[in-house]
């Protein structure tokens, strides 16, 4: 008998360690700060030429690398030094009027994200490098682009949030796991490093000033070699077919 109730307890003692291991393992793994970040309702969202952003545009929320400052004077770095923590675009840009499955409404000019931090650091979010554990703290920066590629003219908008005291949500800074629901507002964003937001207006190209607007992207040229480094490599070559020519003429006299 007492063999039959130390077994009946000792099971128990498994299926209570059990349960409580899965327990903490559920508390672990729903652990997890979650962000929206939008724009407003029929938002003011221009070009540089004044017009409204169509369905060629995407939204990221993301960091730039430690150690790495973007500017406008070193744009075509900005890519290979971004992590994306979300992103919002049109997937089927040849219907603007299928609602926003991706979280960018070109009718109502409307742009949402919502993504996690995980345990780790990690992004919940499907555009995000599931092995890259984002920093808590980092700078965040809303990226908005037709293109990242340098290829040809583009349009894009960086702004980040530098004053936090009149912040209508939180502060656009990657938080911890343990952070809870947060909410980023683009109307929070008073750092303009490229194109425009909430009329202030920053470097690049436009050709209208809509005044009163959330956000403005402005044109980015293509990046072209400075003329000395063109130079160098020009002339090196030459000094190379030169020798080469001098030492074929010794050989042969």
């Amino acid at each position: 008998m007492i063999s039959k109730i130390s077994s009946q307890r000792t099971r128990c003692k498994s299926w209570l360690l059990g349960g409580l291991f899965c327990a903490v393992a559920c508390v672990a793994q729903s652990q997890a700060a979650g962000v929206t970040w939008s724009s407003q309702y029929q938002d003011r969202l221009f070009d540089s030429g004044g017009g409204v952003l169509d369905t060629q545009f995407s939204f990221e929320v993301g960091i730039f690398l430690p150690g790495f400052t973007p500017t406008a004077s070193n744009v075509d770095l900005w890519e290979s030094n971004w992590r994306t923590l979300d992103r919002a675009y049109d997937p089927t840009p040849e219907d603007p009027n299928d609602g926003d499955p991706e979280g960018w409404n070109v009718p109502e000019q409307f742009f949402v994200g919502y993504y996690q931090i995980e345990a780790g650091g990690y992004s919940s979010s499907p555009d995000a490098d599931p092995l890259y554990a984002f920093p808590g703290g980092a700078q965040a920066y809303l990226w908005v682009y037709d293109s990242k590629s340098l290829d040809a003219p583009r349009e894009w908008a960086l702004l980040t949030d530098g004053i936090t005291a009149d912040n209508l949500a939180d502060a656009w800074v990657v938080p911890d796991a343990d952070a809870g629901s947060l909410e980023w507002y683009l109307e929070d964003l008073d750092v303009v490093i490229y194109g425009g937001g909430n009329d202030l207006q920053g470097p690049g190209g436009y050709t209208l000033d809509p005044v009163v607007f959330s956000l403005q992207t402005h044109s980015v040229a293509v990046p072209v070699p400075e003329p000395g480094s063109a130079l160098l490599v020009g002339l090196t070559l030459g000094l190379a077919a030169l020798l080469r020519r001098r030492g074929l003429s010794a050989a042969r006299g």
